[in-house]
Order: structure tokens, then C-alpha cells, then sequence
């Protein structure tokens, strides 16, 4: 469905078509929510990035950069990309910034990890090119709603933002029925995005 389409199915399920704003900004929340609720592999996207050259093998990336990482919300893995690809590309792994270091006190190699909007990675090797792989926020603008879940099953966010709109006009049995689909509207939406 479109956002609309949500929009104009919330009004029908609250009866209350007056509240213009309050019911976009309930979809919206409500689209939110269920994506952010997981990580599924539909809001996953990967970037290729070319690295400057770096004589001691250490990288930094900028994530805040939004040209290069639209709708950033989360890191999810980074991988070393040839073309063509030869076969024995670096997959790096994660590290927590507090264990860079192994049982000898030397530093590890072929890791990354994320501080803040910067993404350090730690290679054996000079580097060229970089798979970057992260967890997009969905679009809830106006002009650009996208959300495979409001496609795929827009009841989740429909119930969801009608639950806001009862809260907000006071009808707490209502409120209290659609809040109580939330849950099982997740598993579904789980099973889903698996």
C-alpha cells in the first residue's frame, strides 16, 4: 500500500478523518517502530566504497556522509570487493573498540569497528575497494514513503498507528485492543523479513 492508502485505512478504522497531521505522523511512528523492532534482511543495503591509499593499512570511513550511505542506520559487515572477484577477498570481522588487541598485546588484524560515525578497519593489506553492508532506516517522508512492510503487510502499521490515534482522542478500550496487536503483528512481520 501507499502511504495514502495507510493513511486513508486509519482514518476508516478511528473514524476520525480531522486529524490530518496527527494520523501521518502515526503512520509514520508506526513504520518506525516495526522496522527498527529487528534487523531484517529487507531493509539491508550494501555500498561500494574506493579507499585513499594507506601506507599502515588502517582505514576510516565516514558513515555521517548520507550521499554514500542513504538512510544509515546500522553497520551489519564490511568486505573486501576485487573485480573480478578472485576468491580469497578479506571479510572483516567485528570487533568492540576495547578488543583490538590479542592474548600477546599485538594488534589484530583484518577487523572493523564503529565509533560513533566513523568506521575503522584494520587490514593485513593495502585495500582498493570496500563492500560496505548496513541496515537502512525506512523513507517516511511524504514524497518518498517506502516500507517493504507497508507493502507487504500494511495491517501491522494500520493497527499500529490506530492505536496512537485512539491514545490520542482518549478511547482507552480501543487503544487498549490495537496496542495488544502489536506483538503478533511483530511475529508476523518476523516471519516476514527472515
Amino acid at each position: 500500500m501507499t502511504l495514502a492508502q495507510i493513511i486513508a485505512e486509519v482514518y476508516l478504522v478511528t473514524n476520525r478523518p480531522d486529524l490530518v497531521s496527527e494520523t501521518a505522523s502515526a503512520v509514520r511512528k508506526a513504520t518506525m517502530k516495526f522496522h527498527l523492532a529487528d534487523t531484517y534482511k529487507q531493509d539491508l543495503s550494501e555500498v561500494l566504497i574506493t579507499v585513499p591509499v594507506q601506507t599502515d593499512f588502517h582505514y576510516q570511513l565516514d558513515l555521517s556522509n548520507a550521499a554514500n550511505y542513504p538512510y544509515f542506520r546500522v553497520l551489519d559487515h564490511v568486505k573486501e570487493y576485487n573485480n573480478p572477484i578472485v576468491g580469497n577477498e578479506i571479510q572483516f570481522t567485528k570487533q568492540d573498540a576495547k578488543g583490538l588487541l590479542d592474548d600477546y598485546g599485538l594488534e589484530k588484524q583484518n577487523y572493523w569497528y564503529q565509533a560513533g560515525f566513523a568506521l575503522n578497519i584494520n587490514s593485513f593489506k593495502q585495500l582498493n575497494q570496500l563492500t560496505v553492508g548496513y541496515f537502512m532506516y525506512p523513507n517516511v517522508t511524504t514524497g518518498g514513503y517506502n516500507s517493504w512492510i507497508g507493502t507487504s503487510f500494511p495491517d501491522a502499521i494500520i493497527d499500529e498507528a490506530s492505536s496512537h490515534i485512539f491514545r490520542l482522542t482518549g478511547k482507552d478500550s480501543e487503544f487498549k485492543v490495537f496496542a495488544a496487536y502489536f506483538e503478533q503483528n511483530l511475529a508476523m512481520v518476523r516471519m516476514l523479513g527472515l
